[in-house]
């Protein structure tokens, strides 16, 4: 069970790498399992998976050497 995280972002970041690095990060926590992530980020799962969709050009769930799980 996963009790709390942090990250750290630089004064001056833009919103957008802000929610792009809580969203990989929050993620990576729960194990690519996509369905949790959404629900610990209060986001529906479609807004996940677009965001995500977004991000797949410059970074992959095959980056952190893991597959994505639903």
């Amino acid at each position: 069970m996963i009790t709390s995280a942090s990250i750290a972002i630089r004064l001056g970041t833009s919103l957008d790498e802000v929610e792009k690095k809580v969203i990989l990060e929050t993620l990576q926590m729960h194990r690519f399992n996509r369905t949790k992530t959404a629900k610990v980020l209060g986001i529906g799962i479609r807004t996940l998976q677009r965001k995500l969709k977004e991000y797949e050009s410059n970074v992959t769930a095959i980056e952190f050497n893991q597959p994505l799980a639903n």
